[in-house]
Parts: C-alpha cells; structure tokens; sequence
C-alpha cells in the first residue's frame, strides 16, 4: 500500500509512506490456516474469475493468449489462490509491525528500487504527484519488502494479472447486482456472519452512497434549511474545530485545510458524475480520493 501521510521527523511535511496490506483476499493472514475456508474461496475465485474472463475484453492480451492455450480457470485460480499464501506467508511479524526503530524506516527512491524492483515506485508518484519530487520514502519492515520481491518475482505475468483483475472485482463486487457475483457475495456474508441478500433494496443502496460519498454535500444543504444564518456560522465554526488536531500534525496545511474541506465547491471540483452511470460514478470518486491525498504533497 503507498499513500501519505506526514513526516515523523518534520510533522509540518507530507511524504510517501510504503506499508504492507494485511488484508490480501481473505480478512486476515490467519484465515489462509483453514484449510476447508482455503478450498472454498478456490473455488470462488475460479468460478468469478471464469465468468470474468470468459469476456474476451475483459481478459489482458497476456492472460487471454494464456487462456487460449490452457482452457479453463482451475490454474489460473489455484495459482491467484497460492499466492495469496505465499503473501500472507511474506507479511511482517508482528514484532516489525510495532517496533518504533523497525516501522519507519527513511530511504531513497533509488534504495527502494533496489528491495522491490519489480514495483516502480517513482514512476508511481509522478505519475500521481507530477510536481513532487521524491527523493525519499518511508517504508515499513524493510525486510517484508525483499521476501515480498521474492514472491512477485516467483509469480508468472498470467498470474499475476489474474491477481489485479481479482481485487477489482473484489473491491467493487458490492456496487454490482449480477448474477456472477452471488458465490462472492454469499462467501463474503459467511465470512462476516451476515445474511446473503441477492439484491439491495435501492432506497437503502441510495441513502448509504450518498452519506459514504456526499456526506458534505448533505451535511450543509440541511444546515442551510434548518438552521439560523446565526447557527449556520456556529456550524462552520464546528467543523473547522473537528480539524484543530489536523493543523496541529499538519501545520504546513494549517491556513485552509478546514475552509478547504468546507468549501464543497472546490472539494468536488473537476468531478461530473451522472445519474444514470451508478457504476461509472464510484470508479469517479474513487480517482477523486485518490487524487486529493496525492495533492497533499507540497512540491
């Protein structure tokens, strides 16, 4: 995982922070122990994956050339599923995880480069973050970082396509209402102890949408019809107090980072969405997010 966050030696800096993903496919590294829960999610896996990619533009030219040759999804998902394990095998003691002088470790693009040659970390962030220049990275457990090289580069290129077009199909699964998914669906209610429904009833669908990505929007829109210019103020004053902890970890962003999160017309900005293109909406705001944590970095 690569994102933000501020410097422990300067807190008025941001900079790019390199940590392990605890949750690879299954919720935790200690469910992969479950031999019976393995085999089920195989077989999850290999069905999804098979209806996925049974789309031939669904499928890369390298997985569909491999598909071609070898009909059928039972390698391919045996080879996602094992190095699922072979990640949460590679993932940081605990020890790695909680020790000060062993969790935040400053080294150079380059050094990086050099643990994990297989991830380019610096294309990355100018990808992302065109004016920042990078000339060091935080990283957590070094040495997680030379057994994950050891994986990714163990792994075929098949494979490890197979294994991205997995997580997307994991991350928005439940933005989807197909029949494809059910066998996802009712295996991630049984890991959860939820109640598999085939479908969501669209009023609760909405409301959950529009508080997990216009929460700003709403908040506002009823502080405006419901309150006094008076209290309006006294709302503003709120959330601008929600954001004293913010300034006092980031001061370099202290001026307007709460006027900047209030003022919903810059916050959403560049972002056009449309009624009906429900799924094109979250892969929108999705980019949106990710855009806004990249733009914390000050060139």
């Amino acid at each position: 995982m690569t994102e933000t966050q501020s410097d422990i030696e300067d807190a008025r800096k941001q900079t790019v922070i390199v940590a392990p993903v605890l949750s690879i496919g299954l919720p935790t590294p200690e469910h992969y122990r479950n031999a019976a829960l393995v085999d089920e999610y195989r077989s999850v896996v290999k069905q999804t994956l098979n209806i996925f990619c049974d789309v031939q533009v669904n499928a890369s030219r390298v997985l569909h050339r491999h598909l071609s040759m070898l009909p059928g999804m039972l390698d391919i998902a045996q080879g996602v599923v094992d190095m699922e394990l072979r990640l949460a095998l590679a993932l940081p003691f605990p020890g790695e995880l909680y020790d000060k002088e062993k969790k935040y470790n400053k080294v150079s693009v380059v050094r990086f480069g050099s643990l994990l040659p297989h991830i380019r970390v610096d294309q990355l962030i100018k990808r992302l973050a065109p004016e920042y220049d990078a000339a060091s990275i935080i990283i957590i457990a070094p040495k997680h970082l030379e057994r994950l090289s050891l994986v990714l580069g163990g792994t075929p290129e098949e494979t490890l396509q197979a294994f991205l077009v997995w997580k997307v199909i994991q991350r928005y699964a439940d933005h989807v209402e197909h029949p494809s998914l059910n066998k996802l669906k009712t295996f991630n209610a049984k890991l959860t102890r939820r109640r598999f429904m085939q479908s969501t009833e669209r009023w609760r669908r909405c409301l959950r949408d529009v508080d997990n990505d216009f929460g700003g929007i709403i908040s506002r829109t009823c502080g405006e019809e419901h309150f006094s210019d008076c209290s309006q103020s006294a709302v503003g004053n709120t959330i601008e107090a929600s954001f004293i902890d913010t300034k006092a970890r980031f001061p370099a962003r202290e001026p307007n980072a709460a006027k900047e999160i209030y003022c919903l017309e810059k916050y959403y900005s560049g972002l056009t969405l449309d009624e009906d293109l429900y799924f094109r909406n979250k892969i929108l705001l999705a980019q949106a997010q990710t855009k806004r944590q990249w733009a914390k970095l000050i060139p």
